[in-house]
Parts: structure tokens; C-alpha cells; sequence
């Protein structure tokens, strides 16, 4: 899933743990897209938080904690 939607065999970064940090990073991306619940494929969605910028703060409105 991660090579689909976020290309991950053509990265090269060499640096340090920068490859597995960047790994991290990706899943913790596709864990919050499929915990939103937006219809659509994964890759379609990585997009569209790129370019929505409502829809990039929906899903990162789910690391705030509940203020209750």
C-alpha cells in the first residue's frame, strides 16, 4: 500500500535513519486517511490533502485531543 500510494520504492534518501524516519512518517499519513473515512482510493486522498486545505485539517484535526 505505502509503494502505491506514496511511491515508496523510488525514494533515495541514503542519510542516516532518514529512510526509515520517512517510512514512519508515510504510515502514520495512510493511518490517518483510513481512519477519516473519505470515500475514494488512498492515493486520491494523498492528493487531495495536499490540495484541500479543509480536508487536510480534518484529518489532522484527529491528533488533537478531545477537549472534554
Amino acid at each position: 500500500m505505502l509503494n502505491v500510494a506514496f511511491a515508496e520504492d523510488a525514494n533515495v534518501t541514503v542519510a542516516d535513519h532518514g529512510a526509515e524516519n520517512l517510512a514512519v512518517l508515510r504510515r502514520w499519513a495512510l493511518n490517518l486517511m483510513r481512519q477519516e473515512g473519505s470515500v475514494g482510493a488512498i492515493n486520491k486522498n494523498r492528493k487531495r490533502a495536499g490540495w484541500d486545505d479543509l480536508y487536510l485539517d480534518r484529518l489532522l484535526q484527529q491528533l488533537r485531543p478531545d477537549p472534554t
